[in-house]
């Protein structure tokens, strides 16, 4: 169940991006025939509804975790990942997703930065795990780990952005060993291209 607040926000992103015409009028207009925009967005499979990856998508999602513990381990060592779910639906409005709940009691932090949220789960289009896809699939995963520090807009959040994009930049031979291996469900090479 997507909570009010969150459905509206998908509904509109969904419309942004989709091919339909919809003209959002004010609610008196339901008495008319008129439907909701979150109707609509419904009728068109446009939610970012979640369910469980399947095997080759589990195997893809385990390179992501992987990966994201070798390279920020001392993030991992204070906030453990979250499960990673997939959306159903390609037609959805966002690639990744995720559900934010207050922290409370001891703060942790990562450089410096404090963990503001539980993340119960991270969420990725199916799409996003294909072999050709490491990048995306990686800064989409990277960027829902990092709403744990607030939301796309908090400067928390931009700020621990620019720690992942810092630290996955100054690993790029990493990056590069494990692109080929997420290209070729093989075994890492051990060379940089």
């Amino acid at each position: 169940i997507i909570p009010k607040y969150n459905r509206r926000r998908q509904a509109i992103d969904w419309l942004r991006q989709s091919e339909q015409s919809f003209r959002l009028v004010q609610e008196a207009f339901l008495a008319l025939g008129y439907p909701t925009l979150e109707a609509v967005c419904e009728q068109f499979d446009g939610f970012s509804v979640t369910r469980d990856p399947d095997t080759s998508e589990q195997e893809r999602v385990e390179m992501l975790e992987q990966f994201t513990r070798l390279l920020v381990p001392d993030l991992v060592a204070v906030m453990p990942l979250p499960p990673c779910k997939i959306i159903k639906s390609e037609k959805a409005a966002w690639r990744g997703m995720t559900a934010c709940i207050p922290l409370s009691g001891k703060i942790s932090k990562f450089r410096g930065i404090a963990i503001r949220y539980r993340l119960p789960y991270v969420a990725l289009k199916s799409s996003l795990l294909h072999s050709t896809n490491f990048g995306t699939a990686l800064s989409t995963y990277l960027h829902e780990l990092a709403h744990m520090f607030g939301g796309d807009r908090s400067a928390s959040f931009s700020q621990v952005l620019s720690e992942l994009m810092d630290v996955t930049l100054s690993n790029a031979c990493l990056v590069a060993q494990w692109q080929e291996q997420w290209e070729n469900h093989g075994t890492l090479s051990g060379n940089c291209r």
